[in-house]
């Protein structure tokens, strides 16, 4: 997926949990967003979304941060019956939009190569 409004409500309300939003506020994959910090239209959204893979049971999201310095980050929640959970979540450098290349990033573990084996997403 790379557009924010076709994810799943549950998975769009945590996703706006951990950005600390009241509502997700995130651009479409190769929309303009507020990318920095000091010039830029302040209308735009702070985020935007790379790619996303969702299942029955894992949602993986792909996206961007504006700010002092722009930033790539993922996160993976955990779907279950009791709600949706984040059960990691960190920066990454690489920035994988071509979907049959992020979803072998995340088979081959590619999409976390420069993250603290310490900090990786469990198994």
């Amino acid at each position: 997926m790379t557009d924010p409004d076709n994810l799943p409500m549950q998975v769009r309300d945590a996703l706006a949990r951990q950005l600390k939003q009241p509502r997700l506020r995130m651009a479409v994959a190769g929309e303009p967003y507020l990318a920095g910090d000091v010039v830029g239209d302040r209308s735009l959204p702070p985020h935007r979304l790379i790619l996303a893979a969702v299942g029955q049971r894992y949602a993986i999201v792909h996206f961007e941060s504006g700010g002092t310095t722009a930033s790539r980050s993922v996160v993976v929640f955990e779907l279950t019956a009791r709600g949706t959970e984040v059960i990691w979540s960190e920066k990454v450098k690489r920035r994988t939009s071509a979907p049959v290349e992020f979803e072998q990033a995340l088979k081959d573990g590619r999409l976390f190569a420069d993250v603290d084996d310490a900090r990786r997403p469990p198994d």
